[in-house]
C-alpha cells in the first residue's frame, strides 16, 4: 500500500511517519513537505518531495506523478496564524488551500487504476463545530469559516464517491506519549497522546472507516485498538 503524508516535520506528522514505517502493509510513503526531514529518514519506503508554497498550492507534474498509485493520505499539515510570520492569509492558504490542491489533483487524476476512491484523512481540530452556523463564543469567525470549509470538503467527497473518501479527525489537546494529563486541562476527555492520535490516523488511512468525522474520544479508541493489534 502506498500512502501520502504531510506535516512529517511536525509533532503529529512525525509520529504518523514512525507508525507508517512500522506497518508491513504500508510499502511506500510519499512525504510532501516544505522542508527536509530532520533527522533524515533512512528507509527505502520513504520518498520525500520538498515543495515550494506555489507547488503545494497548485501541484506541478512531479507531484501528480508521485501521487500515482497512492491509496490515500494522512494530512497533518497546518498553521496557526499567531505562529505564521505572514499572518492569517498564509495560515489559511496552508490550512485550506494546500489540502484543496490535493483534492483537486485526486479528482483530476485518480491515483488508483482499480477505480477505488482515494482515502483522505484530514486532521482538523476539536474547536471546529459540525454546524458552521453554531453560536460560538471564542474565535467564532475562524471556527465557523473552517466548519464551512470542511462541509465543502465533505460535499466534494459525496459528489465524487468513486474518487474521494474523506475522513476528518478533530483532536483536542495533543499531549506527549505517556505524559498523563495536564493540570491546565481539567477534562481528561479533551486530551489525546500524540502516539495514539497518530496510530488512529494511520489506521483509518490503511483500513478505512464508515464514520467520516472522528472526535477526540473516538480517535483515542481507534488509536488504542490499533496499537493493541500490533503490540
Amino acid at each position: 500500500m502506498k500512502l501520502i503524508l504531510t506535516g512529517a516535520t511536525g509533532n503529529t506528522g512525525g509520529h504518523a511517519l514512525t507508525r507508517l514505517l512500522s506497518l508491513p502493509a504500508v510499502t511506500e510513503i510519499v512525504v510532501l513537505s516544505r522542508r527536509a526531514l530532520s533527522p533524515p529518514v533512512d528507509s527505502a519506503k520513504v520518498t520525500t518531495l520538498i515543495l515550494t508554497d506555489e507547488e503545494f498550492y497548485k501541484h506541478p507534474p512531479r507531484v501528480v506523478e508521485a501521487i500515482k498509485g497512492a491509496s490515500g493520505a494522512v494530512w497533518t499539515l497546518g498553521a496557526l496564524p499567531e505562529r505564521t510570520p505572514e499572518g492569517m492569509e498564509k495560515a489559511w492558504r496552508i490550512g485550506v488551500g494546500y489540502p484543496q490542491a490535493l483534492i483537486n489533483t485526486v479528482l483530476a487524476n485518480p491515483p488508483l487504476e482499480s477505480g477505488e476512491p482515494f482515502r483522505f484523512v484530514f486532521t482538523s481540530g476539536g474547536l471546529i463545530p459540525e454546524d458552521p452556523n453554531a453560536s460560538l463564543w471564542i474565535m467564532a469567525s475562524m471556527r465557523q469559516q473552517m466548519s464551512t470549509v470542511l462541509q465543502g470538503f465533505h460535499k466534494t467527497a459525496t459528489d465524487n464517491p468513486t474518487k474521494l473518501d474523506l475522513i476528518v479527525a478533530k483532536p483536542w489537546f495533543i499531549r506527549p506519549p505517556n505524559s498523563g494529563g495536564s493540570i491546565f486541562t481539567p477534562f481528561p476527555t479533551m486530551q489525546i497522546p500524540v502516539d495514539i492520535l497518530a496510530a488512529a490516523l494511520v489506521d483509518i488511512a490503511v483500513n478505512g472507516s464508515s464514520e467520516k468525522n472522528f472526535r477526540n474520544e473516538e480517535l483515542k479508541a481507534r488509536g488504542v485498538e490499533a496499537l493493541k493489534k500490533t503490540a
